[in-house]
């Protein structure tokens, strides 16, 4: 079900920042998504240009200020994309 719910967020027809931050919030309060998985999904975006640097950066902030990612969360997950495309 998690699963499902990622693969639907990540691959909706139109990208909503919003609305995404929305729904990761709402899945990881079900069950904690880690660091991995915010790179891998973050990166799939960047690479296929469903989302920009700066919408990746805006999702992250997004992300810690709903309290989904901790601040040192979301500099690991800055520093392991910024080794292959930010």
């Amino acid at each position: 079900e998690i699963i499902e719910q990622i693969t639907k967020a990540v691959t909706a027809e139109k990208f909503s920042r919003q609305g995404f931050v929305v729904q990761m919030a709402n899945i990881s309060r079900k069950r904690k998504i880690g660091n991995d998985i915010f790179e891998v999904i973050l990166s799939y975006m960047l690479k296929t240009n469903r989302v920009g640097k700066k919408d990746v950066m805006d999702v992250l902030f997004d992300l810690m200020n709903q309290q989904v990612l901790s601040r040192k969360d979301v500099s690991e997950v800055l520093f392991k994309i910024s080794g292959e495309r930010i």
